[in-house]
């Protein structure tokens, strides 16, 4: 399991979810990919896409708060995939 994405509330950064092990020899990432959080105190922006990862911008949250962020994009195979990675507000 990979260690949860950590921030303060008063920081916005950029997380990279990667697709890479997902996709198929010569597969890529296509098309504008979504992101949806578990919970609306964590804030999402500025998602763009690569040929083998979702890159957004995460802010807010509740100190001591871990939020479930899923990440969608379509491939050049026609597969619909979907990233987790779990981001942690810390004081």
């Amino acid at each position: 399991m990979i260690a949860p994405f950590q921030k303060t509330v008063a920081e916005v950064r950029t997380l990279v979810l990667d697709f890479g092990p997902k996709l198929a020899t010569g597969e890529v990432l296509q098309g504008v990919p979504s992101a949806m959080v578990d919970d609306p105190g964590l804030t999402i922006s500025h998602m763009t896409l690569t040929e083998s990862t979702v890159v957004l911008k995460v802010g807010g949250g509740v100190p001591g708060t871990t939020y479930l962020v899923a990440a969608h994009a379509n491939t050049t195979g026609g597969n619909e995939l979907e990233v987790h990675r779990y981001v942690e507000v810390v004081a």
